[in-house]
């Protein structure tokens, strides 16, 4: 019989313990730098979404502003209108419809702002 010594695994043993310790160190490494990368991202992408929710607001603003200028120039319109036909009961009356119109409109206007419309 040829029996060889058989050779001791310790060094082979070690050798793949510290290879695996290397290898979990450089995925740890790549997890980091896939961190600081998701979080770049994530600030790019929060900057963007800023500034598009700025200008959807600056828009609704200014839309804001038209509507209160229309209804400014209808109001003045309707008090040229009740005070050119004061104690004339024709005028009045579609002065007052006018009038209820014109605060529909705003009610419902501000109730579509009010809920997110």
């Amino acid at each position: 019989m040829n029996t060889r010594p058989i050779p001791d695994p310790t060094k082979n043993v070690l050798d793949l313990v510290a290879a695996d310790a290397r290898r979990q160190d450089e995925i740890r490494a790549l997890d980091r730098a896939h961190q600081r990368e998701l979080q770049e991202l994530q600030r790019y992408y929060e900057e963007k979404l800023r500034l598009a929710e700025e200008k959807r607001n600056d828009a609704n603003r200014q839309g804001d502003l038209k509507l209160t200028d229309v209804l400014s120039d209808r109001v003045r319109q309707l008090e040229k209108v009740q005070n050119e036909g004061a104690g004339k009961i024709g005028t009045i009356t579609p002065v007052i419809f006018a009038i209820g119109s014109l605060a529909g409109m705003i009610i419902a206007y501000l109730f579509q702002k009010l809920i997110g419309g």
